[in-house]
């Protein structure tokens, strides 16, 4: 006879003499799987005790120093993948490299770890950008997306954190993109729309749309230099895109 949910562990039955030979076997796979699963908990346990304690408090020095102590940490290097929180804080930290590379040469001082003092802190502020996002996805009515947006400017969430959740957590996310985009400049957050916008057009190489919808904010920002520059690089514009450019062009001869 063969008994399947031992073959599943490993162990191939093929008669009843076998059975109670291997009986102790199981017991011992299933005992090993058991104190695998206790070990892996308890080092994740202390792992977010550390990681915890060394949000505390934070400020540049001291996320350098967490993204440094996070790097050298073998226990998070093979979980971070595997736990929510720490996936959360994966992400969150190249967010923040990437906002250091360019936000403050703009003089956006503010990231993605402002008022974040734990774990669950980065989780809670990193499901309110996905659900957010999720319910333009989903066409939720008006007033969630100006929820959403009313989120995205009181918690002074940047255009970098924005593409990237878009990015990683949504299906429609070049759509996504445009419709949190139009609405920020609709609420004339231009610099954030801009940032968002940018950070796609090098995700999504040659989006025509991506490009006339950043052309459109530079103007709304008096940008018409930069406003022509992204509409140069449209490919196969149409009839509307080179009267645009054109208009620029003379606006810019007065």
């Amino acid at each position: 006879m063969y008994y399947p949910y031992l073959a599943n562990v490993g162990l191939k039955i093929t008669s009843k003499r076998e059975l109670v030979k291997t009986n102790s076997l199981f017991l011992e796979k299933l005992m090993g799987i058991s104190m695998k699963i206790e070990q892996r908990y308890k080092a994740l346990m202390q792992l977010k005790e550390e990681i915890n304690e060394n949000l505390t408090g934070l400020d540049f020095n001291r996320i350098k120093e967490l993204l440094l102590w996070l790097a050298q940490s073998k226990v998070y290097q093979k979980l971070k993948r595997e736990d929510n929180q720490l996936y959360m804080l994966y992400n969150f930290c190249s967010i923040w490299l990437e906002e250091k590379k360019k936000l403050p040469g703009i003089g956006i001082t503010d990231d993605i770890f402002n008022n974040i003092s734990s774990l669950k802190d980065i989780e809670d502020k990193y499901m309110t950008i996905e659900f957010g996002v999720l319910r333009i996805e989903t066409s939720m009515p008006d007033e969630f997306y100006e929820q959403f947006i009313d989120t995205i400017i009181n918690d002074k969430i940047s255009g970098i954190a924005l593409e990237r959740i878009i990015a990683l957590e949504t299906l429609k996310k070049e759509e996504n993109v445009l419709e949190v985009a139009r609405r920020l400049k609709k609420r004339h957050q231009i610099v954030t729309a801009v940032i968002l916008l940018e950070a796609a057009e090098g995700t999504y190489l040659k989006n025509n749309d991506i490009l006339l919808e950043l052309s459109n904010c530079w103007l709304e920002g008096g940008q018409e230099e930069r406003a022509l520059e992204c509409l140069k690089k449209i490919e196969n514009p149409d009839e509307k895109v080179y009267e645009l450019m054109e208009k620029i062009r003379r606006s810019n001869k007065k």
